[in-house]
């Protein structure tokens, strides 16, 4: 029988709390679709590129709050994990291969740097948060080696896209445990850090970064509820989704269309 978890308490919902997590997952699904699109056709510097990539900030924090919710709703919280896992692994190299039009492992770039081959997409982040968050509140380890654990994941983190940004806002959204204002606070607090980070070296490229804070108005509105997407294959689509999407629009950039690479190499 699976573990049947207890959900998370949420404070009551308002009537302008009306999105549920089906909600809130298709939004980021097309917010990232539409982000990833940006990236392989449009210029970064053009005015519908900046407004693409504003539009595709949605993403990072709807999907860290989702994976959060996922670690306390979940039925059995092992498979889920798992899951993320094993689709963080199949998505590696469409991720590659949609950033670089080539996969480093089997064609190196004098540009590629040691960890080129291994650097993956941002579910190993995302992976490696509900891993800090099964560290923390599932064994019974003392509290200084918990916050070592949560260290070494997050360090670990930097393989992948966002870095222990993702891992991090994962475990801060979780810690949060359906308080809302903790959860925005939490949100605000990584997603500051990360916008600064970004702006810092180049801040007119990187405008579009301001908008990584409007998610948090649709997490605000968040009802509690799982919503429409209920079916095992629904939530299976969402999973078999993000692997797929790179792996079209890497065939059509680069064997349709025959364009360069988005990028010239990957991490460090």
């Amino acid at each position: 029988m699976p573990n049947r978890r207890t959900p998370m308490t949420l404070t009551p919902p308002k009537k302008d709390q009306r999105f549920s997590a089906s909600a809130l997952k298709l939004i980021a699904v097309v917010s990232m679709t539409l982000d990833h699109l940006a990236w392989a056709f449009v210029p970064l510097d053009s005015f519908s590129g900046q407004i693409l990539h504003a539009l595709g900030r949605f993403a990072f924090p709807l999907f860290a709050f989702l994976m959060a919710e996922g670690f306390w709703h979940t039925r059995n919280l092992k498979r889920y994990v798992m899951r993320v896992g094993v689709f963080a692994f199949l998505a590696h190299l469409p991720f590659q291969y949609f950033a670089l039009g080539r996969l480093p492992l089997w064609q190196q770039s004098p540009l590629d740097g040691i960890f080129t081959p291994f650097y993956t997409s941002i579910l190993f982040p995302f992976f490696l948060g509900l891993l800090c968050l099964t560290l923390y509140y599932k064994t019974s380890l003392k509290p200084a080696v918990k916050y070592a654990g949560v260290f070494l994941l997050s360090v670990l983190a930097m393989l992948g896209d966002y870095g222990y940004f993702a891992t991090l806002g994962v475990f801060f959204f979780g810690r949060a445990k359906g308080n809302r204002t903790q959860t925005l606070q939490s949100g605000a607090l990584v997603l500051g850090f990360l916008v600064v980070l970004v702006l810092m070296p180049a801040p007119r490229d990187n405008l579009f970064m301001l908008a990584t804070f409007f998610p948090l108005g649709l997490i605000a509105a968040y009802n509690g509820t799982l919503g429409f997407a209920q079916s095992q294959k629904a939530k299976m689509g969402f999973y078999l989704f993000y692997p797929l999407h790179f792996l079209l629009l890497g065939l059509l950039k680069y064997t349709v269309l025959h364009q360069g690479p988005i990028f010239p190499t990957l991490g460090f």
